[in-house]
């Protein structure tokens, strides 16, 4: 019996799989205080047992996916705390030895057992037992895969790059540790305003169960209100939807320490392009839209069918506010992922500016660069062959796009380029501290709106209540209707 719920409901295995331990026993336990909170809750509420069963089999179906996300954020911060750790410890290393597989091994030696002391054992073996120029991205690879984050990539190939073409490495890599000290704290503020939004939603939950049941608990017995269809399908409706609301809520912030901007790819960037350089408001989906609707609500009108019509109206004027406002979302959607999708080249090209001119570095750059900025960099260096001393190519860099830190940047690269070499040093380091800052801007706004979105579900639990009230008032009207008539 127990190793066919073990694979009914897999939460040891998945948890087991994040390195720790939850035995079936306690499994149980909290099954069993679940349930007796939800019997309560029912009697409280008067629900019959054909409800309160039903209301107990959601909760308990519940609970693996409730229990699985907690042991997976636990898994989340420590993952996280390791990579911090990796990441400080590796490039302070290099920066003192110059060698990439030395500051490996005296990275390794500051983590106990566990899984990056796991996966660097691997990574660094390989190194040093394969042949070939590919041992180290192979190496290398392996701690990316474990871990998933494209910060460790950008860093691996950045001292990768450092010790294939040398230079003068020192600030920039003081700069990128700095970059990883803004990270670090963006990460933690962002956990603990989840957290605080988790609490507040929490206590949103059990407010609005407190007052949804204040009605069965002010009105007299015999009455036997709650005893209606209805009321006992609305209550046992709530109790679900408040269910579903915790494990959604648990589910979307739990966790969540490695989460990052993400840039379109290639396909989704042409199809917004698209969309963007589209003549005219309406394409041939939105005309056949309009005409199916209009057609629709045009014999609807005849038909007399007034709300079915109104409804339709209102579809009819949802697509028209929808077209209007899409080349205005599509502009905005293309600025944001260009913005930082240059952002993460500058950090690119400044090792390539240690060793060549600025339109040598904007060259070799267009390989490794964001897929959405290829394009555009070819263009620039076109345009560069073509006219090496003016400013216009370097104006005319993402011209269709009001990105004034892009401008601003792309005026330095034309001022180093007219001062020459010589200047780069001061010039690389005041662009990557101004580059770090404006990544640390840009991602903070951007995982402040995405709880601003989770954040309103605080609402649905009040809104519910009301629901639930609102019905039980009718119920009650109802019911005293009844027993006036009948005296």
């Amino acid at each position: 019996m127990k190793t066919k719920i073990k694979r009914y409901f897999k939460v040891q295995s998945e948890i087991e799989r994040y390195g720790y331990s939850f035995s079936m026993r306690r499994f149980y336990q909290v099954v069993a205080f679940s349930i007796i909170l939800i019997v309560v809750i029912g009697i409280t509420f008067n629900l019959s047992r054909g409800y309160l069963a039903c209301v107990i089999l959601v909760m308990v179906a519940s609970l693996p996916q409730i229990i699985t996300v907690t042991y997976r954020g636990l898994d989340s911060q420590q993952r996280f705390a390791d990579l911090n750790n990796y990441l400080e410890q590796l490039v302070m290393s290099f920066k003192r030895r110059g060698n990439l597989i030395t500051a490996l091994q005296e990275t390794r030696q500051i983590f106990a057992p566990g899984a990056m002391a796991v996966i660097l054992d691997r990574a660094i073996g390989h190194i040093n037992e394969a042949n070939g120029s590919e041992a180290y991205r192979q190496g290398l690879g392996m701690i990316e895969e474990k871990y998933g984050c494209s910060r460790i990539r950008k860093v691996h190939d950045f001292l990768y790059d450092v010790e294939k073409l040398g230079g003068d490495y020192g600030s920039v890599l003081n700069l990128i540790d700095q970059e990883r000290l803004l990270w670090q704290e963006r990460v933690y503020l962002v956990a603990a305003g989840k957290k605080q939004i988790e609490k507040t939603i929490y206590l949103s939950c059990v407010m609005a169960t407190i007052i949804a049941a204040v009605m069965g608990l002010i009105l007299p017995d015999e009455l036997n209100v709650f005893a209606l269809d209805y009321l006992q399908l609305l209550t046992a409706g709530y109790l679900v939807a408040i269910i579903v609301i915790v494990t959604v809520v648990h589910s979307l912030l739990s966790g969540g320490y490695f989460e990052e901007l993400r840039v379109l790819d290639q396909h989704e960037y042409e199809k917004y392009v698209r969309l963007h350089s589209q003549r005219g408001l309406l394409n041939r989906n939105d005309i056949i839209s309009l005409f199916i609707v209009a057609v629709g609500l045009l014999l609807l009108a005849v038909g007399r069918q007034v709300v079915a019509a109104g409804i339709l109206a209102m579809v009819f004027v949802l697509i028209i506010i929808k077209i209007g406002g899409r080349k205005k979302r599509c502009q905005r959607v293309l600025q944001s992922n260009l913005s930082i999708a240059f952002m993460y080249w500058l950090l690119d090209i400044s090792l390539l500016l240690q060793n060549n001119n600025i339109h040598m570095a904007i060259k070799q750059s267009i390989e490794k660069a964001p897929a959405m900025l290829q394009n555009d960099l070819k263009k620039l260096v076109d345009d560069l062959e073509k006219s090496p001393n003016s400013i216009t190519p370097y104006q005319n860099f993402l011209g269709g796009f009001d990105l004034p830190d892009v401008k601003s940047v792309m005026r330095s690269f034309y001022a180093l380029d007219r001062n020459g070499s010589g200047s780069n040093g001061k010039f690389l380091n005041d662009l990557l501290e101004r580059n770090n800052h404006l990544v640390d801007k840009t991602e903070k706004l951007a995982l402040e709106n995405r709880l601003a979105y989770i954040n309103v579900l605080q609402y649905l639990p009040m809104l519910l209540a009301t629901f639930k009230l609102l019905g039980d008032l009718t119920g009650f009207m109802m019911v005293l209707i009844i027993k006036m008539k009948g005296g």
